[in-house]
């Protein structure tokens, strides 16, 4: 759906959020996603790092944590973030692209609060946000209020909606860009539909108009 989304806190201000991963795409890709619709995005490309901004006094909102990192992983970074002064009042949201069937009995023991599985989808982690922080969704607009010429099916070669489709769930943001620029020569007014919406970090919104070009393939 088309983004219209935004968050605010009671107070007005927009939440502090912590991005903990290790992976500098998946970390950029989710700070887009979270600048997007509103929050104060801060980040850390390891445990060690996020440890130490709260040892310094940083609070945040809500902390979001990659499960499997180098050195501190997603459930050794947890249990040290728990056992901080004041590290029980965050909320902490474990991020993990391998879901393990005990999972949530991990995250549960060590005072975890959910689980979002990659690759993020918006508004799955928005309502996850909202279940367990003090986070307020302002949503000013329909759904799937999509730009006119993406309420139609793309036409576009099986190949490109193949690899688009794959550049998406892999995250591989710079190969979308590639994908969208390519799709100007033969389809320019739909290239723009594609281009602005990753202009938007609209990936949902991308998703989307994928699904309706599969859809009306008679393949």
């Amino acid at each position: 759906s088309a983004c219209t989304v935004r968050v605010r806190k009671a107070d007005g201000q927009a939440p502090r959020v912590l991005v903990v991963d290790d992976n500098d795409t998946g970390r950029a890709m989710q700070d887009a996603m979270l600048k997007m619709v509103g929050f104060d995005v801060h980040d850390a490309p390891s445990g060690a790092q996020a440890l130490a901004r709260l040892e310094q006094g940083e609070r945040y909102d809500v902390i979001l944590l990659d499960k499997c990192m180098p050195d501190l992983d997603g459930k050794e970074t947890l249990r040290r973030i728990r056992a901080l002064k004041d590290g029980s009042a965050t909320p902490v949201l474990i991020f993990t692209a391998a879901g393990e069937p005990d999972d949530y009995a991990w995250i549960q023991a060590l005072g975890g609060n959910g689980l979002v599985h990659k690759p993020i989808k918006l508004d799955l982690l928005l309502s996850e946000i909202q279940r367990v922080a003090d986070v307020i969704c302002d949503d000013d607009a329909p759904r799937g209020s999509l730009p006119l010429a993406a309420a139609r099916p793309l036409t576009a070669p099986k190949a490109w909606l193949d690899d688009m489709a794959s550049a998406l769930q892999q995250g591989e943001i710079s190969r979308v860009r590639t994908l969208a620029r390519a799709l100007a020569q033969s389809a320019p007014e739909q290239a723009a539909v594609v281009e602005s919406l990753v202009d938007a970090y609209n990936y949902d919104g991308l998703e989307q108009i994928l699904r309706l070009a599969h859809a009306s393939d008679p393949a």
